[in-house]
């Protein structure tokens, strides 16, 4: 008869018990961690910053924009579609004058039309002028808006030159001139408006 001999090696035991502790202390010690927090200090106004909350996983967070920086963007891209309906505006008065053999425009009413383009002109250069630039948000924004008034006071020159033009003597040169100008100027105008939103961050 065999008789039974007893396992002398007792650490094959050991490690599978090692392991199933080290997994049952893991799940209890993650299980009882609280929520991450997600706040971020110091994050600039519409900056994302990506905090880390439990291994493997991220949450993207985005500052709140300042509202005087909403203000003042909203009012510029008010103005830049403003100034577009302007040049679209000298454009067909122009053509309209230019092909009046088959338009049927008269004299008065061009100059009138013209007038009135000058006069929106001003108005646009003066609510910019008055409009509150958030320097201290923005980085950059000042030359920016500077540019821009200077644009608005190329864009009146601009128009009232049309006007000085149709009330010359001439056949259209002072007129047409005046109108290249213009197009000019608002084109500058809108191309500066639309880089402002980048300056934000936005």
């Amino acid at each position: 008869m065999a008789s039974r001999t007893t396992d002398p090696k007792h650490g094959r035991w050991i490690l599978p018990i090692v392991v199933a502790g080290m997994v049952i202390f893991t799940w209890v010690f993650v299980n009882g961690l609280g929520p991450a927090e997600t706040g971020v200090i110091g994050a600039e106004p519409g900056e994302s910053t990506t905090t880390t909350t439990l291994p493997g996983s991220t949450t993207t967070t985005i500052a709140p924009v300042d509202p005087a920086v909403i203000a003042y963007l909203e009012a510029i891209a008010a103005k830049t579609t403003q100034v577009r309906g302007m040049l679209d505006g000298g454009n067909t008065i122009n053509a309209n004058w230019d092909d009046r053999e088959n338009t049927g425009v008269g004299f008065s009413d061009t100059r009138a039309a013209l007038t009135d383009l000058a006069a929106e002109a001003g108005l646009v250069a003066s609510e910019l002028a008055e409009l509150p630039v958030p320097v201290d948000q923005i980085p950059g924004v000042a030359e920016a808006h500077a540019n821009l008034l200077s644009g608005a006071d190329s864009i009146i020159s601009a128009a009232n030159g049309m006007v000085a033009g149709i009330n010359s003597s001439d056949t259209g040169e002072t007129r047409r001139a005046a109108l290249e100008n213009f197009r000019v100027a608002a084109q500058a105008f809108i191309d500066t408006a639309e880089a402002v939103p980048a300056l934000a961050g936005i």
